[in-house]
């Protein structure tokens, strides 16, 4: 957990920015990697283990993304990852979603948008 000051707007219809004002904000991951033709991506994870919702709250992956963007090199992409793990039988099932979240200056938490999606089984 760590505190960050970031605008951002609720939600795009309604056209108004808010500030988050050293506000407390929960992460649960960060990982940097390298991806041909895209050099160094920094991964920023929510993580949660299956309990019957589905949902995302998108805050929870907009906030962290918002507050890590000032203190990241302006050459490394920010992709914010949704990571669900679920029991099933013999196996953990990892179901990854990899968002996008346009440009901050313009960031409504709604216009976060999920890109790509990902199963992953280990089994025992």
């Amino acid at each position: 957990q760590t505190t960050f000051t970031f605008k951002f707007c609720p939600h795009s219809a309604v056209g108004q920015f808010w500030c988050h004002q050293q506000g407390q904000v929960e992460i649960d991951g960060l990982l940097v990697g390298r991806r041909p033709q895209e050099g160094e991506v920094l991964f920023i994870i929510e993580a949660k283990s299956d309990q019957g919702r589905s949902e995302l709250a998108k805050h929870k992956l907009v906030y962290p993304t918002l507050g890590l963007l000032p203190s990241t090199s302006a050459y490394m992409k920010v992709v914010p990852v949704y990571m669900r793990v679920r029991r099933e039988r013999d196996a953990l099932v990892f179901y990854i979603a990899e968002c996008s979240l346009p440009t901050a200056e313009t960031t409504s938490i709604d216009e976060l948008e999920v890109v790509r999606t990902s199963a992953w089984a280990m089994q025992w």
